[in-house]
């Protein structure tokens, strides 16, 4: 669905949601405050018509707008890490009001990366360890269900960055990461896999 503002159309919904992903992952002050826009666009829609899942994910979202703004801005770090901070609970908060597991999962998996930014290891390895139940409740053996490998290799990947990359649970999380994506080619999750093992001298 597209919603028309003063500047034209923007995405709403999930598709608004997707986007704006994509636009994040170009990492660029165009795609950012394109991502941004849409994203505050969204969660208005979301809100007006009570659409309490995307407008966990439009949380989320903005979540990492705003690390992303930390990484890449030298002005107004600690305002933007309060922030993204307020908007991943807000994320989980709102998640946990809902039974959508896949919701849940992305509020966990973002407020997880958050605190490894902010090196709170305790409970980031909390938030992702919840996460990893999440893509394993309700099923009937050991592996996860398909739908939710996509989510088991991020939350594997950043898990691994809570290790110092000497320690062997970081490689193995890593190299677990990696062979789950070449079975589901997740591309993504190969790149990051490989591009950590590289780094750190790990292949």
């Amino acid at each position: 669905m597209k919603k028309k503002n003063e500047g034209g159309y923007h995405l709403c919904d999930l598709w608004g949601i997707y986007y704006a992903d994509y636009l994040l992952s170009i990492g660029n002050e165009v795609s950012i405050k394109l991502a941004d826009c849409i994203t505050q666009d969204n969660i208005k829609y979301a809100r007006r018509n009570r659409l309490t899942e995307i407008e966990s994910q439009c949380n989320r979202v903005l979540g990492d707008i705003n690390c992303w703004r930390v990484d890449n801005k030298t002005k107004d770090k600690k305002f933007l890490y309060d922030t993204s901070e307020t908007n991943y609970e807000e994320a989980l908060f709102i998640a946990n009001k809902t039974s959508h597991r896949p919701v849940i999962i992305e509020a966990l998996l973002g407020l997880g990366r958050f605190k490894i930014k902010t090196m709170q290891v305790d409970e980031a390895r909390k938030c992702l360890n919840d996460a990893n139940k999440l893509c394993y409740a309700d099923s009937d053996s050991e592996s996860t269900p398909e739908y939710y490998k996509f989510y088991e290799v991020d939350i594997c990947i950043a898990l691994a960055m809570t290790y110092s990359m000497k320690e062997k649970e970081a490689k193995e999380l890593i190299e677990y990461a990696r062979g789950i994506s070449d079975k589901i080619n997740y591309k993504i999750g190969r790149c990051q896999s490989i591009s950590l093992l590289t780094k750190y001298g790990l292949l």
